[in-house]
This record gives structure tokens, C-alpha cells and sequence, in this order.
């Protein structure tokens, strides 16, 4: 899945997914 966004700069996208991936998983914990 590739999201386009107004060049935030992979990096910065790849980290707030991280983020949402991480807290996702802690909700389910």
C-alpha cells in the first residue's frame, strides 16, 4: 500500500506509521 502525500519525506511518513502500527498493537494488548 503507497500513500502519496505533499513531500513529507518517506522517512517522517514511515515513522508516524510506526507510531500508529505501535499503539494499535498496544491497544490490543
Amino acid at each position: 500500500m503507497k500513500f502519496e502525500l505533499p513531500s513529507e519525506g518517506e522517512e517522517a511518513v514511515t515513522k508516524k506509521v510506526s507510531l500508529l502500527f505501535t499503539e494499535m498493537l498496544r491497544g490490543v494488548r
